[in-house]
This record gives structure tokens, C-alpha cells and sequence, in this order.
């Protein structure tokens, strides 16, 4: 006869010997993936070209906020606001991850929709 008293902790034990083995496993692959990476004996090939890479990125993490062209265009003689507007939607237009904005005053760098830098004068 089964004892069914001790069935229950025997399926617990066994349960978790199974999850533990799997746990491990998956340790193993990542281990294995991250010294492959760095062996120098193994030779790595891109399977993607930058350009494909950044047609995968989304939009909105590339494009400027409307609050910051506000900013940008704030206090410039109308030339320039157009100026400044044309260079932004050529660059968002074309994917541009960084790009760099002149105009009559100075110069912004934008990297992701982001002002990285910029000076104004001569």
C-alpha cells in the first residue's frame, strides 16, 4: 500500500530538485554565451547592418519634443527660427540619431532629440 502521508514531501523534493537543475542549466548557457563573447579564437560576424539597426529603432526615441523646439526657437529673429525648424525636420525625416543644428547665432549639437551641447556668438 502507498504511504500517501509521504507522497506529498516526495513530490516537493522532486519538484524542486527539477527547478534547481533547470536554474543551473540556465546558468551554464549564460556563462558559456559570455565567454564566448570575449574568447578571442572565436571570430563574431554583424548580422546587421547600422542601418537596419536604426530603422528598428521607434521614432519617438529619436525625434525632438515639441516643448524643447519651443525652447530652441525662443528669442530667434524669424530667419533663424526657419532655419532651425527646416535642419530639425530634414534630420528627423532622414533617421538621424545625432545631428547638428547651425544657424546665424551659434550652433546646437542633438544626439537622440536630446541637446547635447551648443554655443551662441561668433
Amino acid at each position: 500500500m502507498i504511504d500517501y502521508t509521504q507522497l506529498m514531501p516526495l513530490l516537493t523534493a522532486l519538484m524542486a530538485a527539477i527547478i534547481a537543475l533547470y536554474k543551473w542549466y540556465q546558468e551554464k548557457e549564460k556563462t558559456a554565451a559570455v565567454i564566448n563573447f570575449f574568447d578571442p579564437a572565436i571570430t563574431h560576424t554583424v548580422t546587421q547592418t547600422p542601418a537596419t539597426v536604426v530603422a528598428a529603432i521607434p521614432r519617438h526615441t529619436y525625434e525632438m519634443n515639441d516643448d524643447l523646439k519651443r525652447f530652441l526657437l525662443a528669442g530667434e529673429s524669424p530667419t533663424d527660427r526657419a532655419l532651425i525648424q527646416a535642419q530639425i525636420a530634414a534630420a528627423e525625416m532622414a533617421g538621424q540619431l545625432k545631428y547638428e543644428i547651425q544657424y546665424s547665432l551659434g550652433f546646437y549639437r542633438i544626439e537622440y532629440g536630446l541637446v547635447a551641447s551648443g554655443a551662441r556668438g561668433k
